[in-house]
């Protein structure tokens, strides 16, 4: 299922690729698919665009992504990018 998401994020991503709420989900599917390199791309360039990104989030990310527990992992991954999403709304 999560496949499909992963298809359809990438073609929206080919129409817009600074678009900062699409690299925020293509994080959040690759994730659940488990591609924590092609998650951790979307989601370096997603804080690359943001204006309130930080020191301390991209070492979040770094620390969740280090994480060898792969359900630890996706609980901060998710947890992270929940916060930065909300923080900007």
């Amino acid at each position: 299922m999560h496949s499909h998401s992963a298809k359809a994020i990438e073609w929206a991503l080919k129409l817009n690729s600074k678009e900062p709420e699409l690299l925020s989900w293509a994080g959040k599917i690759y994730i659940e698919c488990e591609e924590f390199e092609k998650a951790e791309s979307h989601l370096n360039k997603f804080l690359k665009l943001q204006q309130s990104a930080s020191t301390k989030i991209h070492l979040a990310l770094l620390d969740a992504l280090q994480n060898p527990d792969i359900s630890q992992r996706k609980k901060s991954l998710s947890k992270l990018i929940n916060s930065i999403t909300a923080s900007d709304a």
